[in-house]
């Protein structure tokens, strides 16, 4: 742990009313991203094949089975985009600035259609109320990325504490507080 989190420095502010739609949107992203991984990645007990993880630049999947190949889908929030990569060195990038969700959900699976990967996803949004299901949810569309950033920013925060104490602890942990997930897949 750094000696700046040691020393108990301040999680940025975040007024949930200040980033509600940003939050409501981005979740929903993540719920799609979410969603692809679920289909391909193998079960693991107490669901850890699922959660998006802390990385350097956002969040990612890590690598999802594919065939004879691997995909990741992160999320690069200090760029404010979605990147695709594959082990065969292909990929494709997009911009989330104001994106609808019905138009991330698009581009998504256009792009994976066109590194040759086949997803079909259960489109209706967990445990969220919708009406609309996420490939026509136009509703959803507002993504500030200072404070997406600020969110980030303390899941970093929350990622390294998480690492710190399950390193100290002795007994079984999860690979999803050990190694630091995102909150924004249920």
């Amino acid at each position: 742990m750094t000696s700046e989190l040691r020393a108990g420095s301040a999680f940025p502010p975040l007024p949930l009313e200040e980033w509600v739609e940003s939050k409501e949107t981005l979740h929903r992203y993540a719920q799609i991203v979410g969603k692809v991984r679920l289909e391909y990645s193998p079960f693991r007990n107490h669901w850890w094949h699922v959660p998006l993880y802390v990385s350097t630049r956002g969040l990612t999947t890590s690598s999802i089975p594919y065939r004879s190949t691997t995909f990741e889908i992160s999320f690069d929030l200090l760029d404010n985009r979605l990147v695709v990569s594959t082990s065969e060195g292909e990929g494709f990038v997009f911009a989330l600035d104001d994106l609808p969700v019905a138009e991330f959900y698009a581009r998504l699976f256009d792009g994976l259609r066109s590194l040759g990967v086949e997803v079909s996803i259960n489109a209706i949004p967990f445990d969220l109320g919708d009406e609309q299901t996420l490939e026509e949810n136009t509703f959803h569309c507002v993504y500030d990325w200072e404070s997406v950033g600020r969110y980030w920013r303390i899941l970093v925060q929350v990622d390294q504490i998480f690492k710190e104490f399950a390193g100290r602890f002795n007994g079984k942990t999860s690979p999803c507080t050990s190694s630091g997930t995102a909150s924004t897949w249920p």
